[in-house]
C-alpha cells in the first residue's frame, strides 16, 4: 500500500472514530433527557396520587375519579385515566401493591400498532393503605422515535460527508506532498545506484522529505565529484604509464617496419616472406593488446558489481605495469593462489586500486628494486571493530624495495591532493581515490613500513558468499 493511501485510510479512520465518539455522546444526552422527562412524570405522578387519595379518603371514589377525568382533559397529549384493580392485567394486580409499600409506580411499554411503541405509567392508589385502583396515563412515542431516526440519519450524513471530504483531501494532499516528491527521489537514488547522471532533485520545502531530497542531492554530488577524481586519476595514471608503453610499443613496431619493407621491396619471397608477414601479424597483435588494456584502464564508468577472481584482477594489472617496471627496472614478483579467491565488485574500479599502489611502489624505487604483490585469504581482525574477533577476509599486499613512508608523511598519504612527488608528476589523488575505492567495496587498506624494505599496503575486501563461490565454480 503507498504512503498516501495509508495517509488517506488513517484520516478516514480517524475522522469515522470521532464522529462515532460524537454520536455516542449525543445519545447518552437524549438519554440524559428522557430520564428527566421520566422523572418528571414519575414527580407528576406522586402529586396526583397524594392528592387522589386525600379526596378519596374524604370525599369518596367517586371524587376522585372525576379528578382524574379533569385532569385528562386539562393535560393534552396524554391518556389519563381511572382503572379499578380488578380491570387491570393479573401482573400489575400483583405487581401495584408492592410498588404503593415502596413508593413508586409501574410503567409499562407497548406496541401502538402503527411501528411505534406507547409508554404507560401505573399510579397506585391505596386509600386506607390498601391498593385498590390505579390511574392509567398513556403518552405515545411516535415523536421520540421519529426524533431519534432524524439524530441517526443526521449523524450518518455527517459523518458520510466528512469521510468523503477527509477522504479527498487525503488524496490530494498525498499526491502533492508526498507521492511527487518521493516519486522525484526514487528516480534520483535509481539513477544514482545505476551509475546514470543523477538528475537533481527540486523538492526545496522545509520537512523530512525536503531533508530527505537535500541529502541525496548532496551525495549525489559527493559520487559525481568522486567518479570525477577517480577519471582524473586514471587519466594521470595513463600519462605516468605512457613513457613504459612506448617503450614496449616501439620494439614490436621496429620489427613490424623491418618485416613489411623486405616484403615490399621483393627482396623477400615464399617461405621467407610468408615468415615476415607472419611476424608482422604477431607484433601487432601485442601492440593490439596492449592498446586494449590501456583503453579498458581508461573508462569512465566502472562495469556493474559482479563475481571476479581476484588472481586474474591483480594479475592483469601487474601485467600492464610491466613496461613501466622495466623502464624503472624494477622486477615484479607476483604470488598468487592456486585456488580461485572470488570476490564480489568493480573489475574497472579494483584494477585501479592494484595498479594505483603497484605504481607507487615502482616510482618509490629510483635505483630499481623488487616489488612483490600477494594474494591471499584468511582471518583478520578489523581495525576499527578491534575485540570483536578475526572474520575471513581477502587480501592483496604490495612491498616494495624503496625507502618507505616518512612519519611526517604517513598520516596524510590518503589525503585528496596530498603528494611528495616533484611538480607535475602525480595529482595526489591515486592513494584517495584507493581509499574510496575499497571502502565503497566494504574493505579498508592499511600503509605500513616493512622492516627492512619500504613501503607495504594492504588492501583487504570481503570475500563473496560460498554459494556463490560454488556456483560460480560449477560454471
Amino acid at each position: 500500500m503507498k504512503l498516501a493511501a495509508k495517509l488517506t485510510l488513517g484520516l478516514a479512520t480517524v475522522a469515522v472514530l470521532a464522529i462515532a465518539a460524537d454520536a455516542w455522546m449525543d445519545q447518552r444526552r437524549r438519554a440524559d433527557l428522557l430520564a428527566l422527562d421520566t422523572e418528571k412524570n414519575w414527580q407528576f405522578a406522586r402529586v396526583l396520587q397524594a392528592n387522589i387519595e386525600t379526596l378519596w379518603e374524604e370525599n369518596g371514589p367517586g371524587v376522585a375519579e372525576r379528578l382524574v377525568e379533569s385532569t385528562n382533559e386539562a393535560i393534552p397529549h396524554r391518556e389519563i385515566l381511572f382503572k379499578w384493580l380488578s380491570e387491570l392485567p393479573v401482573d400489575l394486580q400483583q405487581e401495584l401493591p408492592a410498588k404503593r409499600m415502596s413508593g413508586d409506580v409501574a410503567w409499562r411499554y407497548l406496541p401502538d400498532g402503527a411501528g411505534s411503541e406507547m409508554r404507560y405509567v401505573y399510579i397506585p392508589l391505596a386509600p386506607g393503605g390498601e391498593t385498590q385502583a390505579a390511574i392509567e396515563a398513556g403518552e405515545s412515542l411516535e415523536k421520540r422515535d421519529a426524533f431519534l431516526r432524524e439524530a441517526h440519519i443526521r449523524s450518518a450524513t455527517t459523518g458520510l460527508v466528512v469521510l468523503m471530504l477527509s477522504g479527498l483531501l487525503a488524496v490530494v494532499l498525498g499526491a502533492w506532498l508526498v507521492e511527487q516528491p518521493i516519486a522525484e527521489i526514487r528516480r534520483s537514488v535509481r539513477a544514482l545506484g545505476e551509475g546514470r547522471p543523477v538528475p537533481p532533485i527540486t523538492v526545496d520545502r522545509r520537512d523530512e522529505l525536503g531533508d530527505l531530497a537535500r541529502e541525496v542531492n548532496a551525495a549525489s554530488e559527493r559520487v559525481t565529484e568522486r567518479e570525477r577524481l577517480q577519471h582524473v586519476d586514471r587519466l594521470q595514471t595513463i600519462g605516468q604509464l605512457a613513457s613504459g608503453v612506448a617503450h614496449e610499443l616501439g620494439t614490436p613496431l621496429s620489427v613490424i617496419g623491418v618485416r613489411a619493407r623486405l616484403i615490399a621491396s621483393g627482396e623477400a619471397s615464399g617461405a621467407e616472406a610468408q615468415a615476415n608477414a607472419t611476424a608482422i601479424v604477431d607484433q601487432s597483435t601485442r601492440m593490439t593488446a596492449i592498446v586494449r588494456q590501456l583503453l579498458d584502464y581508461a573508462r569512465r564508468q566502472g562495469s556493474p558489481a559482479s563475481l571476479l577472481d581476484i588472481r586474474h584482477i591483480v594479475s592483469g594489472s601487474i601485467g600492464m605495469l610491466g613496461p613501466l617496471a622495466e623502464k624503472q627496472r624494477v622486477h615484479l614478483d607476483l604470488a598468487l593462489p592456486a585456488e580461485p579467491i572470488f570476490v564480489r565488485g568493480d573489475q574497472t574500479q579494483l584494477q585501479q586500486v592494484v595498479t594505483n599502489v603497484a605504481m607507487n611502489g615502482i616510482q618509490s624505487m629510483g635505483e630499481g628494486g623488487r616489488l612483490r604483490v600477494e594474494v591471499g585469504r584468511g582471518p583478520v581482525a578489523r581495525p576499527e571493530e578491534q575485540g570483536a574477533g578475526e572474520t575471513d577476509w581477502v587480501w592483496i599486499r604490495v612491498v616494495d624495495d624503496g625507502p618507505g613512508i616518512a612519519p611526517e608523511h604517513r598520516p596524510h598519504i590518503f589525503e585528496p591532493f596530498y603528494t611528495t612527488k616533484p611538480v607535475g608528476e602525480g595529482t595526489g589523488l591515486g592513494l584517495a581515490v584507493v581509499q574510496a575505492i575499497v571502502q565503497e567495496h566494504g574493505g579498508w587498506i592499511v600503509a605500513e613500513n616493512e622492516p627492512g624494505h619500504g613501503a607495504r599496503f594492504d588492501v583487504f575486501l570481503a570475500p563473496a558468499h560460498e554459494e556463490e563461490m560454488a556456483q560460480r565454480l560449477a560454471s
